[in-house]
């Protein structure tokens, strides 16, 4: 991207942006795939008298920041990593950011 005239900023800005995006994605598949999951584990134990699992707004909320997070995160140490290389000048550009 830097050599088809992009600026640093903006390769860090796309590189961020989109973990967050598969973040958010994974998040919303992670609810819902447990949503499903929890409301036929539900079923079968409504048959034994018992209703273990409840899922709340507040839960898939924190579920989805906790994702996105996760994302975020695993980004920047890509990023950290790539500060580490020397080849084709990745130790330059990204010094200014990661000082």
């Amino acid at each position: 991207m830097k050599a088809m005239g992009a600026e640093v900023r903006d390769i860090l800005l796309l590189t961020m942006g989109e973990s967050a995006l598969m973040g958010i994605l994974g998040g919303i598949i992670g609810i819902a795939g447990g949503s499903i999951f929890i409301y036929f584990m539900n079923e079968y134990l409504a048959t034994m008298g018992t209703v273990l699992f409840a899922v709340t707004y507040r839960l898939m909320a924190i579920s989805l920041i906790f994702a996105t997070f996760l994302a975020r995160f695993q980004a920047s140490t890509c990023l950290q990593s790539c500060k580490n290389e020397t080849n084709g000048g990745n130790e330059i550009w990204l010094n200014q950011y990661f000082a």
